[in-house]
Parts: C-alpha cells; sequence; structure tokens
C-alpha cells in the first residue's frame, strides 16, 4: 500500500470517528432538552393539582361565597399548565350546559356553521356593538320578522367582540336566558381585565 493511500484511510477513520463522536454529544444535549420539558410539565400538573385542591378546602371553609375564588384559582392551574407547555393561553369564558341549554345549543350550531370559540377579540364598546347586533340580526328580521314572544334573537359570534355583525349565526333564543348570559360575559370581561382587542376563548361545560 501506497502512502498516500495509507493517508486516505488514516483520514477516513478519523472523519468517521468525528462524526459518531458528534452524533453521541447531539443525543445527548436533545435527551436533556426533552428531561427539561418533561420535568416543567409535570410541575406544571402538580402545580394545577394543588391550587385545585386549595380552592375546594376554601368552599368547605366559607361556603357558596368561596366559588369564584376556586373559578380564579382554576384559571391560575390552567395557566401554569399552559406555561409548562410551552403554548400561549387565553381566558377562558366558561358556559354551562344546564344553565344556559339553548344559549350552548345556539352556539354548538355556530360552530356547525363554521364559527370559532377560540380566539375572539372584545370590541371597541357599546355603540360598535350595536352595530354588530344590528348588522347579524338584519337579515332574518327581514325574513322571520322580531323574534318569537318571550324570545330574543341570540348571535355567535358575540355582538361585543370584533368578529361579530354580518355573517354571524343568529337564533331565537328565550330572553331571561339571553341576558343572563350577556350578564356573565361584562362580568367575566372585567374580572379578566379584558379591554378592547383582548382576547379569550368559550368553553362549553356540562
Amino acid at each position: 500500500m501506497g502512502i498516500l493511500d495509507k493517508i486516505s484511510k488514516s483520514g477516513k477513520k478519523v472523519a468517521v470517528a468525528e462524526e459518531k463522536a458528534a452524533s453521541k454529544v447531539a443525543g445527548k444535549a436533545s435527551g436533556k432538552v426533552e428531561q427539561v420539558a418533561a420535568k416543567e410539565a409535570t410541575a406544571a400538573a402538580k402545580a394545577a393539582k394543588k391550587l385545585k385542591k386549595l380552592g375546594k378546602g376554601l368552599v368547605g371553609a366559607r361556603g357558596k361565597k368561596s366559588s369564584e375564588a376556586i373559578k380564579q384559582l382554576e384559571e391560575l392551574a390552567r395557566a401554569k399548565i399552559s406555561k409548562g407547555s410551552g403554548k400561549p393561553k387565553n381566558p377562558i369564558f366558561e358556559v354551562s350546559k344546564k344553565q344556559y341549554p339553548n344559549h350552548t345549543k345556539m352556539l354548538e350550531n355556530a360552530q356547525k356553521n363554521g364559527h370559532s370559540l377560540e380566539g375572539l377579540e372584545r370590541g371597541s364598546g357599546t355603540r360598535a356593538a350595536q352595530k354588530n347586533r344590528y348588522e347579524a340580526q338584519k337579515e332574518i328580521r327581514k325574513k322571520q320578522g322580531p323574534p318569537p314572544k318571550g324570545c330574543d334573537y341570540d348571535e355567535f359570534p358575540y355582538a361585543s367582540t370584533k368578529q361579530g355583525g354580518a355573517g354571524s349565526h343568529v337564533e331565537p333564543v328565550q330572553s331571561a336566558e339571553n341576558q343572563a348570559v350577556g350578564r356573565d360575559l361584562g362580568k367575566f370581561y372585567r374580572e379578566q381585565a379584558i379591554k378592547e382587542n383582548g382576547k379569550f376563548d368559550i368553553k362549553i361545560t356540562d
């Protein structure tokens, strides 16, 4: 074997050795990243569980007045889980099927028509909401007239959001139920300090 052949063979061995070493280092680095991510997610889940347990303890001690404290604790728990997973989290407006069966049915029908319950943005105020409500209900009022007695036209996306207005899903819902949901939404905006352009999601609960 000539000198050039020996040099070439030696060079190949060095290159193979370097490639194996680099691959080993990369594998260790990747493993450490996965371990850190897993630890963060586990810690977030534990924090959420502790917060929820604390909330239940408050109810046992103080009764119904602590129900809002529980909701706040659960929201904080969800935020911690979200932080651990690296995903942004919007405040969640929860609507109960048991409490608001007709409104939640309207929301589900709106979803079937292509509207999303996520990433809603609060509008600029009362005047903008009134305009959105008028645009949303204009077509149904032309075709069907005013809502049935004891009902309001309920629309989604909500008139108070940037997504509201023309093209919204609209159907009649009992006035008392529709107005109660509106009050809950206003309270949610205040408690979560959601101003114009602030984002939030909606969750239908049992």
